[in-house]
């Protein structure tokens, strides 16, 4: 069937002033269907359709399949999905819509996830819209193409022939996107040449075109063109006049105005014979905001794109949102949603969010800046606001983004909760509270200088297949990740698990510290899981390349407890691995199969050094796999009902350095030789049955340790030394 004609037919019928018995279907215009994304994160965007009350959007690995992204958006035409593979699979998308609120309706679309590494290191950016070979809407056409991994600037060319660029020569910087106007509607072939500059310098690709012509629509005459404002130019504020020449025997102008492509949700107008029209409520939040011009002539109907830049309204520095309210984001007369605040709010406003319960889902709209971030905040204190949602509740798709005293509930829903796409760099999350998803309640992209502080992050239980992953937070290749004086339980996953997919430039300085990060026997049954099992499986799990620089972690003032999982073996609080350089410094873990599994040169080998770690109650205190050729254990603790205070898996000890370390019990490990470890009783501690490790008054263990320059604090942070030497253990005695 032939959109195009079954459209013009629905429009004339409205201009006759008879009524159309069905709408035309939404359509996803970008990234155009079939093509590859453009990376792990990829901004969906469609056209609009009467009657259509709500959108839901599907992303999937298998058709129908939203095992990727599963969220209604409601009116929006766009909404921006973060980790997204980048293996080269087949992606399926389905849009539905919501029929006068009455029945919903789908569409299906196929794409190719980006190759491993993104564009730039096996893809090259490839103009998506218009779809290359295709002939041109008219004499002003917006051209969109995919980005490039380690790509900084773009430039764009249309010439007349190969290579030409009498029609336009555009310096692009970093956008994706431009109008080009006054282009000839004479039939001919228009070159378009898109130049990209990445690490092996510039670079390009070549598409062709037909252009319009003005003797098949139009009115079979010249095509009209926008003339006021210019096209790609800012709007003057929420008024604007739009002007256009007019087209030789166009009997009728009809103009829209959207937030996506071919939208009309901002205007729709029939203007008759006028050349000219002004148009009032215009957004003023610096979105894009694209036109398109109808006519109708001899030949039918048709229409030339152009786009625009909202103005950006001066900044109130502060919002408000009320359950209920209905004003315009005053304190005196605030917004009834969330979400109505971050469409306006710009860098350094405050989104101020009173008591109650939000039933929403939130995506930010801009990012702040450094020094200036966008904040929402609990007004009324920590724990007074809920947002919630079945599945994702929070998708940050952008920079200097801070959000403080939220409660934010998944409803178990089959999605991350909140996910941080790979531009959410310096994500900042404070004094929050995440709780009820079945997949994680934090999942991020590549992202650089997140910082989750002071927060509780509970139960992620994943049933499928009777137990799957669902972790407090996922991190893929991140920089500066900082997660401190926070909480994480109830998980059947991992507390943290960074990067799973091992992906491209690899990680770096992951510091987690004053933290609490446990499990215990279900209390009742919980999202398909029994009542009396642990679902969970680590506190933190690593993975690193071999491919990319040695990932550093530090682990400090951390107590662990609880990995005793009902569904996997060899559960360990900590299973340091790969191609990692970590420190743990003043861990506490308990109540747990393995306290430290540490893994060996097996994709690269972990490095680790362990200090003024207390370690009781568990099966196994340090499990050493697979010859670990560089481990460290410093000043430690082993104390009551350890069975195996090291156990070797495929692996010698041969890289193993274990000093100052003090064992309750009748012998000192064979793994522990150096003179400087101790095997104690009980009275050497102020209450080991009580599993206080603190030494007692007389104990050996006091001034008789080696020096050891990297160890300067104990246990609880005390300077060491105390006395004429170091002490023996986690803790430093101090008279």
């Amino acid at each position: 069937m032939n959109r195009t004609r079954v459209f013009s037919a629905l429009l004339l019928l409205c201009l006759l002033g008879k009524s159309a018995t069905a709408a035309a279907a939404p359509l996803v215009s970008s990234p155009a269907p079939g093509s590859p994304l453009a990376g792990s994160s990829q901004t969906f965007v469609w056209t609009a359709a009467t009657g259509v009350s709500s959108y839901w959007l599907y992303v999937g690995t298998s058709p129908g399949g939203s095992n990727l992204f599963d969220q209604e958006v409601g009116t929006s035409l766009t909404t921006t999905v973060g980790g997204l593979p980048t293996d080269g699979r087949t992606i399926y998308v389905r849009l539905w819509w919501l029929i006068s609120g009455a029945s919903w309706a789908a569409a299906d679309y196929t794409y190719t996830a980006t190759g491993s590494g993104g564009s730039g290191g096996g893809g090259t950016p490839a103009i998506t819209a218009p779809t290359p070979a295709a002939t041109l809407s008219g004499s002003g056409q917006i051209f969109a193409w995919t980005a490039g991994t380690g790509i900084s600037w773009y430039w764009l060319s249309l010439g007349s022939t190969a290579g030409g660029s009498d029609l336009l020569n555009r310096d692009m910087g970093s956008s994706l996107t431009t109008t080009a106007a006054a282009l000839p509607t004479d039939g001919r072939t228009i070159h378009a040449r898109l130049w990209w500059y990445g690490g092996g310098g510039w670079a390009f690709t070549d598409s062709t075109y037909t252009a319009v012509s003005s003797s098949s629509g139009g009115g079979g005459g010249a095509s009209p063109a926008m003339t006021t404002p210019s096209a790609g130019s800012t709007l003057t504020g929420s008024s604007q006049t739009f002007t256009w020449t007019p087209a030789t025997g166009a009997s009728t102008y009809w103009l829209y105005l959207g937030s996506a492509a071919g939208g009309s949700d901002l205007f729709n107008q029939n203007t008759g014979t006028s050349s000219t029209v002004s148009v009032t409520g215009l957004p003023a939040d610096g979105r894009t905001i694209y036109a398109r011009l109808w006519w109708y002539g001899a030949s039918g109907w048709a229409s030339t794109d152009t786009s625009y830049r909202a103005v950006t309204a001066a900044s109130t520095g502060a919002w408000f949102v009320a359950p209920g309210g209905t004003g315009t984001g005053t304190s005196a007369a605030p917004f009834g949603r969330i979400q109505d605040a971050l469409a306006v709010a710009q860098a350094g406003d405050r989104i101020n969010i009173r008591s109650g319960t939000y039933n929403e889902t939130l995506g930010t709209i801009r990012g702040g800046s450094a020094g200036q971030p966008i904040t929402l905040v609990a007004a009324d204190g920590r724990g007074t606001v809920l947002v919630t949602a079945s599945g994702r509740v929070l998708t940050v798709s952008h920079g200097y983004i801070a959000v403080d005293g939220l409660v934010l509930d998944g409803q178990y829903g089959a999605d991350d909760l909140v996910r941080l796409s790979g531009n959410a760099h310096y994500f900042d999350l404070r004094n929050s509270e995440l709780r009820r998803s079945s997949r994680d309640l934090i999942d991020m992209g590549s992202v650089t200088g997140v910082t989750i502080s002071g927060c509780l992050l509970h139960h992620a239980l994943n049933p499928t297949n009777g137990v799957s992953d669902a972790h407090g937070i996922a991190a893929a290749a991140v920089t500066d990740l900082t997660v401190r004086d926070s909480e994480i339980h109830t998980f059947s996953g991992d507390g943290l698990q960074v990067d799973p997919g091992r992906s491209a430039p690899g990680w770096t300085r992951v510091t987690v510290e004053r933290t609490r990060i446990w499990l215990a026997p279900l209390p009742a049954a919980e999202n398909g899981f029994a009542a009396g099992v642990v679902p969970g499986e680590n506190a933190i799990d690593t993975k690193a390349s071999s491919s990319y620089p040695r990932s550093t972690i530090v682990l400090r003032d951390i107590t662990a407890w609880g990995f005793r999982s009902s569904f996997i073996a060899n559960a360990a609080a900590f299973n340091l691995k790969e191609n990692i350089d970590a420190t743990v410094d003043r861990v506490t873990v308990s109540d747990s199969v393995i306290a430290f599994r540490l893994r060996g040169p097996d994709v690269g080998g972990a490095w680790v050094t362990i200090k003024n770690a207390v370690v009781y109650n568990t099966t196994t205190a340090f499990r050493y796999e697979d010859n670990i050729a560089n481990l460290r254990i410093w000043n430690s603790t082993v104390g009551r009902s350890v069975t195996l205070p090291f156990q070797p898996a495929s692996s010698v000890s041969t890289g193993l350095d274990v000093r100052n370390t003090l064992f309750l019990s009748g012998t000192v490990p064979a793994e522990a030789f150096d003179t400087s470890n101790l095997a104690v009783g009980a009275a050497s501690f102020v209450n080991a049955a009580g599993d206080d490790y603190h030494l007692a008054a007389g104990s050996p263990a006091t001034d008789t340790a080696a020096t050891i320059g990297a160890v300067t604090t104990d246990r609880d942070g005390v300077s060491r030394p105390q006395g004429a030497a170091y002490d023996v253990g986690a803790f430093e005695r101090v008279n």
